[in-house]
């Protein structure tokens, strides 16, 4: 009999009952592999949360060391950078967040002080050293809330208009006793600011403000601009930047000063020109002190120039000579010298000489002469003369420019 072939055979496998048997995979897991896997990664994060924790805090350490040292030195632009990387490492830290708002504020002064970015500085570290502090301390009791919102409220004014209704809100919020002549200085400019700049002056109130705000301050928020200045000034009679806006109110809106029932701007006119002419030696005062008294008694007016304009020049001389360090810039868009960066009004105007003053008081005493009808030109000439010599970084060049033009207006024969 003849054997099957292969093929046969194979056939008859596959019709008959022999079934191929599938291939079936199976899993094992190397349970110690996995345990020693797991061990090994987290004794390696451990060690590098170590290594990190370790090094952050040398690192700390060490920033705090280089902040302390330049702090010692009075190099406040460097102590800064150290602790504004100090608060890379420690963002939400109270103390660096509160150091650094208060080193920023002290830069301010760095010469030539109120520069633009510095002012910006300082109102943007104390906005953050405030919310950082509130997070923890929502009623303020170590009392650095309250010392660092007075702090950003003096940085604030210096821009003018541009954050007058947060110095409004925050003042409200502060609610500080009715007599703190500060804050009560720090509201009349900004609602004149308000005023000066918007139709609409009643600005609604955030529902913090009004929460925190007591009843003196939410009161003297709806009074007329006059009141509001008038009460600034009671408390800082001193204050010349006050004495100009009231002044302004005075000739300006003289019908808006109740007194007694009825409307009547003589008794704080008097005042105000009393107090005014105590301060011999402010050319502000005394620029706006003639302001007052042109428009009723122009002899009068003209006497008080006559008899200020040496002492202004005398002032302006004595300034320039000794390169006194404490002229301060004046509220216009002037930069220092070599840079161009704008300069900001200082946060106390009246606690600095500011020479602009003294040489518009010699600017307006020969504008007076020039309308006379025999002027002194010798007289007039030699005055313009040093004016043009004492030229400060500060002056405004549209000022210096008026001057140049008056020394070289034709002369007759």
């Amino acid at each position: 009999m003849a054997k099957p072939n292969k093929l046969t055979q194979d056939a008859a496998d596959v019709d008959g009952d022999h079934k191929p048997h599938p291939r079936s995979l199976h899993w094992q897991f190397n349970i110690k592999l996995l345990v020693g896997s797991a061990t090994a990664i987290t004794s390696i994060a451990i060690v590098v949360a170590f290594g990190y924790w370790y090094q952050s805090g040398n690192i700390a350490d060490s920033l705090m060391n280089r902040a302390a040292t330049a702090g010692a030195a009075k190099d406040w632009e460097k102590q800064i950078t150290w602790l504004q990387q100090l608060q890379i490492l420690k963002p939400d830290d109270q103390t660096t967040a509160l150091e650094l708002a208060k080193v920023a504020d002290q830069a301010v002064e760095l010469p030539p002080a109120n520069r633009y970015d510095r002012v910006q500085r300082a109102r943007n570290l104390l906005s953050e050293a405030i919310a950082i502090l509130r997070k923890e301390d929502t009623q303020d009791q170590t009392g650095e809330l309250e010392g660092l919102e007075r702090k950003l409220i003096e940085r604030e004014l210096q821009f003018g208009p541009l954050h007058a209704n947060s110095v409004r809100r925050r003042v409200i919020a502060l609610n500080a006793d009715k007599k703190d002549k500060d804050l009560l200085r720090a509201f009349a400019m900004a609602k004149h600011a308000i005023s000066s700049t918007t139709e609409d002056h009643s600005h609604t109130l955030d529902e913090e403000a009004v929460k925190q705000g007591g009843d003196f301050w939410l009161w003297l928020d709806q009074q007329p601009l006059s009141r509001i200045l008038t009460i600034a000034w009671n408390a800082n009679p001193k204050d010349v930047d006050l004495a100009g806006l009231l002044a302004n109110e005075v000739l300006e809106n003289p019908d808006s000063f109740p007194s007694g029932g009825e409307v009547n701007v003589r008794p704080i006119d008097l005042a105000l020109k009393g107090q005014l002419a105590e301060m011999q030696d402010d050319g502000q005062a005394q620029l706006i002190l003639y302001s007052m008294l042109l428009p009723t008694d122009p002899e009068a007016a003209a006497s008080l120039l006559d008899s200020q304009v040496a002492p202004a020049l005398s002032r302006l001389s004595k300034a320039f000579a000794s390169a006194n360090p404490t002229v301060d810039a004046e509220p216009n868009t002037e930069s220092a010298p070599g840079s161009t960066i704008p300069i900001l009004p200082p946060a106390h105007a009246t606690r600095t000489y500011r020479p602009l003053w003294d040489f518009n008081l010699g600017i307006s005493w020969a504008r007076a002469k020039l309308q006379e009808t025999n002027p002194d030109y010798e007289k007039l000439d030699s005055l313009l003369d040093q004016l043009l010599a004492l030229q400060f970084p500060t002056i405004p060049a549209g000022m210096i420019q008026d001057t140049y033009i008056l020394r070289t207006l034709q002369r007759p024969e």
